[in-house]
């Protein structure tokens, strides 16, 4: 064996051991702490209609308020279990991200502006901001001004905030509750000038209906100040249970008459007094928290093995939710494309053998997060990952990363790793953009409830979609490689690529599409009704029938058949996400705000892309002839 080949062999091991060391720190953050916050994050809470790990529901709320996935060296779980059990120690991190300096003006926040304020700076302006809200929440929303949507925002995380960290207030001392007639505490079997919770005194509910049955039976004239005592405090556990509202985190299931409803603390006590209470379940989170309070790590860690041993039918595997939090498959995939994609690059420049075998084992560990990503979703939610525009986009991007494998394989010329390396990162980006504040795993729309169809239609128009894009993508190296000059053995080799992808894309989206219309006419009684999603389909279909028929009759070449491919990217990106904007039709499960930009940055840059490709092409052809 050479010495070059031994120090290749040294390069390739040391890349995994750093790859493998990467995914391990990722999994598993906080090894060093005798909290099992890991173990807690699988406690179950009900959120946006879906029951999901503590975990996920802590990560999406960090990222809603502040855009972080940890804050201050600690993980989103840690911080939300510290805003429910203790929030005077979160409310000096600078959780809440303002990024319009309007809104810091419009707000009156003192000081040099920064991009993330602690609760205790926003205290003061709470007025002014739920003023500021309440107006804009008058308008209707297409009417608003910047400022005004990231202040409604902000309202809403400040309130979200606020609920979170009361919690389990009712429980905590509060000086309303403090008796200082000797004699009402006597009769109450509790200590005077002490402040007690709420809760407390739900506890003695019937010493308070025989000391208020005493006092109707005597004149109101003849109150004594122990009774008038007794009535405030009665009066003020009515204001509370009039005010509070049973709002998020959900921690606990309750069935009534089989029908299962989800309560926090407050708005259980609420609504069975004594019996709330009573619950086991109110027992383990109450010995969770006044165990973390005194750093007591064994009874808490005893405590979430109680509330954990609860199963749900419905969330079978909390821990490999838990574990694809963790582990972060598409994020590491995306930086591995990245990563890739330069090394393809540096290989057309450097002709080097351990560059191109480099981004092939990338891109090969890149394949294999996705491909564990994907397997992991489809655990956890006990469906086909394919039920939203982030889905998709993660499952097209997949399918971009495999046929780039495969044209690879074919052609061995390096096309094959670009087209995997730069897809894959593109739609892996692209996707992030749909992440619903930061859960990706949304409630399954009713229409979308057939795992049969749902896997027949989606994986076929998707693959559809995939053949489409890396049609457009390889025709993009088709005219490069033309505008400087490439060997025509080099050119048709893109070429064939180029058209055999253009046929494999319009085969699997007619496909697809007639797929489409058997399940919407089992789902709404119709194949087809020229809905804009439905167009979006006829546009891909009618678009590469065209280019390809006028390629078959030689009617075009295969420069043309290149700009028709990549003229086609936006076709197949109008069909994904613009019919989405529109917000009108059936599907409207797959409606959208987001992209308008996206798709606009994409059709200029094509646009701009076959401009400058027409003209030098143009130009070495005029050079040529004379």
């Amino acid at each position: 064996m050479s010495k070059n080949s031994q120090i290749n062999q040294k390069l390739f091991s040391l890349k995994f051991i750093i790859l493998l060391l990467l995914i391990i720190i990722n999994i598993y953050p906080e090894n060093t702490s005798q909290f099992d916050f890991k173990k807690a994050g699988e406690i179950i809470i009900l959120d946006g209609g879906r029951k999901k790990p503590l975990d996920s529901y802590a990560r999406k709320k960090l990222i809603q308020i502040s855009g972080r996935k940890s804050i201050d060296g600690i993980s989103a779980r840690e911080w939300l279990l510290k805003l429910m059990f203790y929030p005077g120690a979160v409310d000096t991190m600078e959780c809440f991200r303002i990024t319009n300096p309007e809104v810091i003006e419009a707000l009156g926040i003192q000081g040099t502006p920064k991009r993330r304020y602690r609760y205790t700076e926003l205290y003061t302006i709470l007025n002014k901001c739920e003023q500021i809200g309440n107006a804009a929440s008058q308008k209707n929303p297409s009417n608003l001004m910047p400022y005004e949507r990231e202040i409604l925002q902000l309202c809403n995380n400040i309130q979200e905030y606020n609920e979170i960290g009361s919690t389990f207030s009712a429980f905590d001392p509060n000086i309303a509750f403090t008796v200082h007639d000797s004699s009402l505490a006597q009769s109450l079997n509790i200590e005077v000038s002490r402040p007690y919770s709420y809760s407390d005194f739900v506890v003695k509910s019937s010493e308070l209906s025989i000391n208020l049955k005493k006092i109707g039976e005597n004149k109101l004239g003849q109150l004594t100040s122990a009774d008038s005592e007794l009535i405030q405090i009665v009066r003020t556990m009515y204001a509370m249970n009039s005010h509070i509202k049973n709002g998020p985190p959900y921690l606990i299931p309750v069935s009534i008459n089989n029908t299962v409803d989800w309560y926090n603390p407050w708005g259980y006590i609420c609504k069975s007094g004594l019996t709330a209470i009573q619950d086991d379940r109110m027992h383990a989170l109450l010995d969770m928290k006044f165990a973390y309070n005194k750093g007591d790590a064994v009874g808490f860690n005893e405590a979430i093995a109680k509330l954990t041993s609860v199963k749900y039918n419905d969330v079978p595997f909390p821990n490999l939710e838990v574990l694809y939090n963790e582990l972060n498959p598409f994020f590491w995939a995306k930086l591995l494309f990245a990563v890739a994609g330069v090394f393809v690059l540096c290989g057309m420049f450097y002709t080097r053998k351990w560059i191109g075998q480099s981004s092939f084992v990338l891109i090969g560990v890149g394949f294999l997060l996705q491909t564990i990503g994907l397997i992991l979703r489809i655990l956890i939610q006990m469906r086909p990952p394919l039920a939203s525009l982030y889905e998709t986009f993660v499952f097209v991007a997949w399918i971009i990363v495999m046929l780039g494998f495969v044209l690879e394989i074919l052609q061995r010329r390096s096309t094959g790793l670009m087209i995997a390396s730069f897809g894959g990162f593109l739609f892996l980006f692209i996707s992030g953009r749909y992440t619903i504040n930061g859960d990706t795993f949304g409630v399954l729309s009713a229409v979308l409830n057939s795992s049969f169809w749902l896997t027949t239609h989606i994986v076929t128009i998707s693959i559809g979609y995939a053949g489409c894009l890396i049609a457009g993508l390889l025709g993009h190296v088709y005219l490069i490689q033309n505008a400087i000059k490439s060997n025509d053995k080099v050119l048709k080799s893109s070429d064939s690529a180029v058209y055999a992808f253009m046929l494999l894309g319009l085969a699997f989206t007619v496909a697809g599409t007639v797929l489409g219309g058997m399940w919407a006419d089992q789902a709404w009684g119709r194949f087809w009704g020229w809905d804009p999603k439905e167009n979006g389909a006829l546009l891909i279909i009618l678009w590469g029938s065209v280019v390809i028929h006028a390629r078959k009759g030689r009617l075009i070449g295969p420069t043309l058949t290149s700009f028709g491919a990549i003229i086609g990217i936006i076709m197949v990106m109008l069909a994904w996400v613009g019919v989405n904007l529109l917000g009108i039709g059936l599907h409207s499960y797959g409606f959208t705000y987001s992209g308008l930009g996206l798709l606009a940055g994409i059709s200029l840059f094509e646009i701009a892309f076959l401009t400058v490709a027409g003209i030098l092409i143009t130009k070495n052809r005029s050079e040529i002839t004379s």
